[in-house]
């Protein structure tokens, strides 16, 4: 019976997990980090500025507004009386009252000090007169977690968070984070004499109603900014500590080696597209719903990453640049359900797609769909922006999303020999001239390659693997015996077997040549390296055990034991599921040629006999192959060989 939820875990999630572990650890980090950079970098996170604007707006409490007078007059005023309190030999009375503080009294200080503690006091008394100091107002009306907006005569006005004023109840924590560095006794002084000279240069005026909807894009826009400058910036770090952690691990462990162009690939275009939306976001500016071409990098190269690496891939980017960039648009309704309808819409054409031609013609459907979604936004906005040029343009969008993704996506396969679904279809057309070749010189390995494809192939499809990496793979991994095809056992007729006239340790290294003869062709042809793997790893380090049998009997006095090395194939073992999946369907395929009476009995203990000689000999060890796994393959091998072997019915005679 069908289970979603089994269904959805076996085929999506567990993949994913043994996989994708460090595309996962990068999104896991990236969700954590930016959560951190909402709440403290701007103090509180940004949703929870939003609701608290809708809410004042709904419940008609204002935000409200200052004046903020003119700072020259206030510094000539306190100039002018520093400078007569420092031309006296006497301190005047407001120094009096600072020097009559017991605290004061019992310090000991000296002229330099009096002169730095002056100037300090100058130093603050200007930085917090530019920033501005509101004494009371503010505070009282509670308004602290808003904005406030700050108009000077003959100046632009300018809108700041109120909780970046100094006010009464934080002038001591900013004057102490500026003077902390020097000595008690000249902090102790500095203070005393800036609180007694600070006059307070902002007024309050009371409140604007109509202010509220003016203000609020402004201030959205500014905070988006910044955190969206912030989220970039660790997005960069983030990619390159995991590339380094990343090739560390690869280096001491190549298991993972054949994944490596991927990650980098896709960690690249990921933060292309985030760059190449950012850069837009910022062309653009604020919107109240914002242009569909900003969204346009993110649909190309969602694209793009599902056609070159598959549909999780393609999900696993949408899931982050969707959030990524509706954090940036400040959660703009219209702009994020746009984004959430195309961008899924995008990767699902990509991925059922199976030829380029059928990519191609997904535009027209793509265009459709961004202009149906435009037109939804239009009806419900019911605003001016979203005019008939707008939806053109929406829709040429959805029209060019394929051609560009064609047009790049082959120098990107060829520049980094990526095995992408597409290029792996151009492998499989057995017309190609190594395939062809391979036909004319080793009929025999041909014709067992084709048969160990259906096998791994079937195999593959059923425990969730690649089976078309698989099957490809299977095309390929014999063609190093065509360097010397008569010396294999498949290729030769009328019963001559030139290795009855070698040595078994020559004809040892004759079999084992093959492996090391095929790497070399198949890097030579330009073959993907998990195509290469599957070549170095479809006989792991197994022994070829009749010519290390025959070997031993031909021992003579001198030679008193073999070297067991000289009879393994080289490796190394099997180190994804495809490439263990070609292993067991050579064995099976290339054994089950020894069953005179084909059935499905002897087929079945040829198949579970092999498979538990490989898992005995470790030869499965470093494959991520589970019990359950070789199960599966176990009896997909049977039912293929069954199905291959099956018996026909003998036709009568014509009677003559």
């Amino acid at each position: 019976m069908f289970n979603p939820k089994y269904h959805f875990f076996t085929h999506f999630m567990k993949p994913l997990i043994h996989q994708r572990f460090y595309l996962l650890s990068y999104i896991l980090l990236q969700i954590i980090i930016i959560t951190l950079i909402l709440f403290f970098a701007q103090g509180r996170p940004i949703w929870h500025d939003i609701s608290t604007r809708y809410d004042a707006f709904q419940n008609h409490a204002l935000i409200p507004s200052y004046t903020r007078e003119s700072t020259q007059k206030i510094r000539q005023h306190f100039d002018l009386v520093r400078q007569s309190t420092l031309q006296t030999n006497n301190p005047s009375a407001v120094l009096e009252s600072v020097l009559a503080n017991p605290k004061i009294q019992q310090l000991q200080l000296s002229a330099n000090d009096i002169e730095l503690i002056y100037t300090l006091t100058d130093k603050l008394l200007h930085e917090i007169y530019e920033i501005g100091y509101l004494h009371e107002g503010l505070s009282r009306e509670g308004h602290l977690s808003g904005f406030v907006l700050l108009r000077e005569k003959g100046k632009a006005d300018t809108i700041v968070q109120a909780r970046r004023l100094i006010t009464k109840d934080n002038l001591h924590t900013y004057i102490q984070s500026q003077i902390n560095h020097y000595d008690v006794p000249i902090q102790l002084l500095t203070e005393s004499l800036v609180e007694l000279f600070l006059q307070q240069n902002l007024l309050y005026l009371g409140i604007e109603r109509h202010l509220v909807t003016e203000i609020s894009p402004s201030i959205l826009r500014q905070e988006q900014l910044g955190a969206t400058i912030y989220i970039f910036m660790i997005n960069i770090l983030l990619i390159l500590i995991i590339y380094h952690i990343y090739h560390e691990q690869v280096s001491k462990l190549h298991r993972y080696a054949p994944f490596s162009k991927r990650y980098y690939m896709l960690l690249f275009l990921t933060l292309l597209a985030l760059v190449s939306t950012f850069f837009i976001l910022i062309w653009v500016g604020h919107k109240s719903t914002y242009p569909p071409i900003l969204f346009a990098p993110g649909v190309i190269f969602g694209f793009m990453i599902t056609f070159l690496f598959g549909y999780r891939h393609g999900l696993l980017f949408a899931l982050y640049y969707q959030g990524i960039i509706m954090i940036a648009v400040g959660f703009d309704m219209l702009s994020s359900l746009y984004l959430l309808l195309t961008l899924p819409f995008a990767i699902y054409l990509a991925s059922i797609a199976k030829t380029r031609t059928q990519l191609f013609f997904a535009s027209p459907w793509q265009s459709l769909v961004h202009g149906l979604v435009l037109l939804t936004i239009s009806l419900s906005s019911a605003t001016e922006e979203l005019n008939i040029i707008t939806m053109m343009i929406a829709m040429l969008i959805g029209l060019i999303v394929a051609p560009i993704a064609l047009g790049v996506s082959p120098i990107i396969e060829r520049v980094l020999n990526l095995p992408s679904h597409y290029r792996l279809l151009d492998l499989c057309d057995l017309n190609a001239p190594t395939l062809r070749r391979l036909q004319y010189l080793a009929p025999g390995t041909y014709t067992h390659s084709l048969n160990v494809a259906i096998l791994a192939e079937n195999a593959c499809q059923r425990i969730g693997a690649n089976g078309l990496l698989a099957r490809v793979g299977a095309y390929y991994h014999d063609i190093g015996k065509m360097e010397n095809p008569e010396y294999f056992v498949e290729n030769q007729v009328k019963g001559i077997n030139k290795h009855n006239q070698m040595r078994a340790n020559l004809s040892a290294a004759m079999i084992r040549a093959h492996v090391r003869n095929g790497y070399d062709l198949g890097k030579e042809i330009g073959l993907p390296q998990e195509i290469l793997d599957i070549i170095c790893q479809h006989h792991g380090q197994s022994l070829v055990s009749f010519f290390y049998t025959r070997a031993q009997t031909e021992l003579t006095e001198h030679e008193q034991s073999l070297n067991e090395a000289d009879f393994r194939y080289p490796g190394p073992r099997p180190r994804t599921k495809e490439s263990a999946t070609v292993m067991l369907a050579d064995s099976v395929e290339a054994a089950s040629h020894t069953i005179k009476k084909p059935s499905q009995n002897s087929i079945s203990k040829l198949v579970e006999d092999i498979i538990s000689h490989k898992i005995e000999t470790n030869e499965l060890d470093e494959s991520p192959l589970t019990l359950k796994d070789i199960g599966k393959i176990k009896h997909s091998l049977i039912q293929s060989l069954v199905g291959q072997y099956h018996h026909r019915i003998e036709y009568p005679e014509k009677k003559k």
